[in-house]
């Protein structure tokens, strides 16, 4: 306790130090917590979802590329053909739907997803359902799901959103669920899905590397397993259709890395380059403690 009230005396009678060093330590672990905070939410923390070390990604793999998205065709046959999966979903990249009506016309972030998707992930909305199975159909797809966002503010969190009317691209769509603050995928800006419906013309090709794929590993099937199951039946059609599926395999990842990988580069260089601040900082605030030592040393 002496020490400490020494130690006290001492800041207090030399308060262009003590700001000195407390700004110096201030600037580097507040840097580093905020760093160390952005890598945490993106790269470390486990995925919001049940079981979310079950679900996987499905790309595409060819000779000149690593990762591609799936053909609806490829996507169709792989659902149908494995065994190691609880169930496949399948969305669309986010694009962008114009909103008008009930107030200024807002261009939002959309996805367009399969019926399946949310029970495969294991996430219900706050309000409302998700879509039916119906609705995956041409024609019945004029349904909409909103973010958690985008209700408080552009509805100011109207209870009885749900069987309202708004209008996405000139198109009336009804409302039918309202997704938790927490749900946040494929990407945080999305703030609209709606149903992803094929036709029979989407099946002619599959050279479309178009479509995401997500699955969940039945329990007990190792990923290991699930590799060696979706490369056979991706050299299955490649004998089937050699003409588009010819050296193409398809690539699994945990989703958590796939996740990850798009932003861990980045943010450990940014991490390191905090820590490397908080280092300079210590270094310097132990300078300032020997420079002051040196004059008090007589």
């Amino acid at each position: 306790m002496n020490d400490l009230k020494f130690a006290f005396r001492q800041l207090l009678k030399n308060p262009g130090f003590t700001a000195v060093a407390v700004l110096t330590l201030a600037l580097g672990i507040g840097a580093t917590t905020a760093i160390f905070s952005v890598v945490y939410a993106v790269v470390l923390r486990p995925l919001p979802f049940p079981d979310s070390e079950r679900l996987v990604a499905v790309w595409t793999q060819t000779p000149q590329f690593d990762r591609l998205p799936m053909a609806a065709a490829n996507h169709r046959d792989l659902k149908s053909q494995a065994t190691v999966f609880e169930d496949v979903g399948i969305l669309s990249r986010t694009a962008n739907f114009n909103l008008t009506g009930d107030g200024e016309p807002e261009r939002l972030a959309a996805t367009r997803i399969s019926a399946n998707l949310f029970p495969l992930l294991r996430v219900i909305p706050a309000l409302g359902r998700g879509f039916t199975e119906e609705e995956d159909q041409p024609g019945q797809d004029h349904v909409v799901i909103l973010s958690h966002g985008l209700w408080q503010r552009r509805y100011a969190s109207d209870p009885n959103i749900i069987g309202k009317m708004i209008r996405l691209e000139d198109i009336p769509h009804t409302v039918v669920g309202v997704m938790s603050p927490e749900f946040q995928y494929p990407t945080r800006g999305v703030q609209i899905w709606t149903p992803l419906t094929f036709v029979p013309a989407d099946f002619r090709t599959r050279t479309g590397y178009t479509y995401l794929t997500v699955a969940r590993l039945k329990p007990g099937i190792t990923l290991q397993q699930a590799r060696a199951e979706v490369n056979f039946i991706a050299t299955r059609l490649a004998q089937q259709h050699p003409g588009s599926n010819k050296d193409l395999r398809f690539r699994v990842t945990p989703l958590r890395r796939d996740i990850a990988d798009l932003a861990q580069k980045p943010l450990i260089v940014l991490l390191g380059a905090a820590l490397g601040l908080l280092l300079i900082g210590c270094c310097n605030l132990a300078n300032l403690l020997l420079a002051r030592a040196l004059a008090r040393s007589r």
